[in-house]
């Protein structure tokens, strides 16, 4: 299944309907409750890569689309093969291997790669992703 258009399809309604072995897709938000509806799916054996990981390119294409493109763009390439640490699949792959080894559902394996990801210093902005979490709570504390 690659739900690609509706957020919250997938929901304690829909996931007993399900008659596939991957759910794969890119729409946005496509669990109606992260938490309930990644353990019902687990439950089930369906294979859930979530959608932050599928469309991550979109926010790749946004963020490198101000230095122009090429036919065959290598800053574009190496997120699709896997040669690269980084890549969509070998992220997959892991977080996929850790699922299966912990019993945690594909979500919660990749969420908590990408929250330990996030305590990374960046290598040409260190502090940076702290300092903008720290303005964005701010401003929600005073709102």
């Amino acid at each position: 299944l690659s739900p690609c258009a509706l957020g919250a399809i997938l929901n304690p309604q829909t996931i007993p309907k399900l008659n596939c072995k991957v759910i794969c897709g890119a729409a946005n938000n496509q669990l109606a409750e992260d938490s309930r509806d990644s353990k019902l799916i687990h439950q089930r054996g369906i294979i859930y890569v979530p959608d932050f990981v599928v469309n991550r390119m979109g926010i790749v294409n946004c963020a490198d689309e101000q230095y122009g493109r090429l036919l065959c763009d290598p800053a574009i390439e190496r997120h699709l093969g896997w040669n690269w640490d980084h890549a969509i699949g070998p992220v997959v792959q892991r977080f996929l291997e850790d699922s299966k080894h912990s019993g945690r559902p594909p979500l919660r394996a990749a969420a908590d790669r990408a929250e330990a990801l996030m305590q990374q210093q960046h290598p040409i902005w260190p502090g940076r992703a702290k300092a903008i979490a720290q303005e964005v709570w701010q401003k929600l504390s005073e709102a």
